[in-house]
């Protein structure tokens, strides 16, 4: 996952991630990212279904060439 990241509370750069599945009232659970500071532990937390969704896009509209088989 590839999202620009600064601590909010003490302004470092490094994390790390993790997934969580947490019950959701339409679909049942859902898939989260959560992106934990590396010095403090703030947390953010991020739905993976949005974050797939806009890595869809991003690929849908990348430019190169589409090669399509004839079998």
């Amino acid at each position: 996952m590839k999202l620009e990241f600064k601590c909010l509370k003490c302004g470092c750069e490094k994390y790390y991630v993790r997934t969580a599945i947490l019950p959701e009232r339409e679909t049942g659970l859902g898939t989260y990212y959560l992106k934990i500071c590396t010095e403090c532990g703030y947390t953010e937390m991020y739905s993976a279904k949005i974050l797939n969704k806009d890595k869809k896009k991003e690929k849908d509209n990348n430019l190169e060439p589409k090669i399509e088989s004839n079998s």
